[in-house]
């Protein structure tokens, strides 16, 4: 059975496979650097608030990261 990546590791496997940067991320979404690593990491909590502004920084639809599984997903390039 396979595990299903949290939030965390959804945000950061789209922005690997795009080649975005944490740093661009970040300050797309006005947070820190560190923040963003904490939330990859799921040692922090990502505020749903946030979500808009992350599939924004990403250029992903907000339902991307409430998908199982987001290689199955097409994921388009920023805008």
């Amino acid at each position: 059975m396979k595990r299903t990546p949290n939030l965390g590791e959804k945000i950061k496997r789209i922005r690997s496979e795009k080649g975005i940067t944490a740093r661009f991320v970040a300050n797309k979404v006005g947070i820190s650097p560190s923040t963003l690593c904490k939330y990859e990491k799921n040692s922090r909590a990502i505020r749903a608030e946030l979500l808009p502004s992350f599939a924004n920084a990403l250029g992903v639809d907000l339902q991307v990261f409430f998908e199982e599984n987001v290689g199955e997903t097409s994921i388009s390039e920023p805008a």
